[in-house]
């Protein structure tokens, strides 16, 4: 199994979180609550650790699709990991 694949999950971690909590924000307590946060960053973070230890020889990594076309010109969305955005992942 290659980690690259991957990546796209680490952003998605605290996406998730954020919806979680917004959906429950009214029901549970604020230990529960503060659970949950913690448990998605620790994902994200662990995830974005093993990204970087398991490619530290080879980090390039690249990965896109067509988003939308304006006026004849292709903007696409994708990810990009190189031994700087590793870093990055780990320290933001």
């Amino acid at each position: 199994m290659i980690i690259n694949e991957f990546a796209w999950m680490i952003p998605l971690f605290p996406l998730l979180s954020f919806i979680i909590l917004i959906a429950g924000r009214s029901k549970w307590t604020k230990e529960l609550s503060a659970f949950i946060g913690i448990i998605f960053a620790y994902l994200s973070f662990h995830l974005s650790v093993y990204l970087f230890v398991s490619n530290f020889e080879n980090m390039r990594y690249s990965w896109s699709i067509p988003w939308f076309e304006v006026g004849g010109k292709v903007i696409r969305l994708g990810l990009e990991i190189q031994p700087l955005n590793a870093i990055m992942l780990i320290v933001v």
